[in-house]
């Protein structure tokens, strides 16, 4: 068998000489997630006295996006966009109290005033005398869920070192940005400890 080689060759030709690693490469994944989310509770010194942030259910909610990645060497920066469907389940009660006053006519002054042909005028009024008091309570959203939808950006590099014995070491760092985009439903607000619809 005869090898033929050239004894002057044009390396800028020999495409195969290049690394691999000195040409940017690029990379596209879309995800969808299950997320389990949990919410912390500050009331920030208000009593929380119809229980609504008591009523408050986290609910298993979903993420979906797409990832963008160039990799050029050992480093590689990613990025991308995506949405985050937070949701809750609220069962909101509203208390109110109603007071009922009974009143009678009584007289308030015998000589309240002087008539012109100079009688005495004496005046009567409604005087309580009894009160009932009833609270009454009903359903604001027996069972209703509230939505929070987010655009997340997450903002990545990583960096992977050369392989030594068959280790190599990498790591990241990064960062994820949430925008709140929409929200929908009732959910409690604590500032005076009321419900707002969203």
């Amino acid at each position: 068998m005869l090898f033929r080689y050239d004894i002057n060759p044009d390396f800028k030709t020999i495409g195969v000489l290049k690394s691999p690693y000195s040409k940017w490469s690029f990379y596209a994944s879309p995800y969808i997630k299950s997320i389990q989310h949990q919410t912390t509770i500050r009331l920030n010194n208000l009593v929380d006295e119809s229980n609504h942030k008591s009523n408050e259910r986290e609910i298993r909610s979903l993420g979906y996006g797409l990832n963008l990645a160039a990799q050029k060497n050992r480093w590689k920066f990613t990025s991308g966009i995506g949405v985050m469907a937070l949701q809750q389940k609220t069962n909101y009660v509203l208390s109110s109290i109603e007071k009922t006053y009974i009143t009678k006519k009584k007289l308030l002054n015998r000589n309240y005033i002087i008539s012109p042909r100079g009688t005495s005028i004496a005046l009567i009024g409604d005087v309580v005398v009894d009160s009932t008091t009833t609270t009454i309570q009903r359903d604001v959203c027996a069972d209703c869920i509230s939505n929070f939808d987010y655009w997340t950006i997450p903002f990545q590099v990583d960096y992977q070192t050369i392989l030594r014995n068959r280790i190599s070491f990498f790591g990241g760092l990064g960062m994820k940005i949430d925008i709140l985009k929409k929200t929908s439903g009732y959910y409690t607000v604590t500032a005076d400890n009321g419900i707002w619809m969203l």
